[in-house]
């Protein structure tokens, strides 16, 4: 309260929500968020908790000894990280772990990673693309992450062997609907 009466423009916040129990930890973030809408008040957020800054942040920079290795929009830095820093803070170093275990465990068919973005991460797709292919598909893993200003999810699904026209048109039909496919 010190801090706003003097009417700041930007406010620091120095693990605002370190050694924090989850109750009062949302409520700090609640709080933060109110400020930022109400007052137009920028804040400037230290966290080593990845799950503040989806709540709260709308930029992000990862910094590594005392520099900026990487900075961006959410979008960029969740779905798209460059360094190992920031790989390693939204989990995708451990995805790529997880994916040779993947590999090994679905090695009949094929393996895909898709993407959806806060465009199309609420839509039906994945039936439409089931039905619009014939393929017969295993989820394996699915996560829909949420952050101030949008919601992506990433998603491993298993296809089970079959002519590689049913598969095409599979990824084709993803790709028009703007999902980033991979196989793994």
């Amino acid at each position: 309260a010190r801090a706003l009466a003097n009417r700041p423009t930007v406010l620091l916040c120095d693990e605002a929500t370190s050694a924090l129990d989850p109750d009062t930890t949302e409520s700090i973030l609640d709080l933060l968020v109110k400020i930022n809408q109400e007052l137009h008040l920028t804040i400037v957020l230290i966290t080593h908790q990845m799950e503040v800054v989806q709540k709260i942040c709308h930029r992000v920079a990862v910094m590594v000894e005392g520099k900026v290795v990487e900075e961006g929009t959410m979008k960029d830095i969740f779905l798209k990280p460059k360094h190992a820093v920031t790989k390693r803070f939204v989990g995708e170093e451990k995805s790529y772990n997880q994916e040779t275990d993947l590999k090994t465990i679905y090695s009949d068919g094929v393996l895909y990673k898709l993407t959806f973005t806060q465009e199309n991460s609420r839509q039906p797709i994945l039936s439409q693309a089931i039905r619009h292919s014939d393929l017969d598909i295993s989820i394996v893993q699915a996560k829909l992450t949420n952050t101030q200003e949008m919601s992506f999810g990433m998603m491993y699904i298993h296809a089970s062997k079959c002519d590689d026209q049913k598969h095409q048109c599979f990824i084709q039909f993803l790709k028009e609907k703007n999902v980033l496919v991979e196989v793994i």
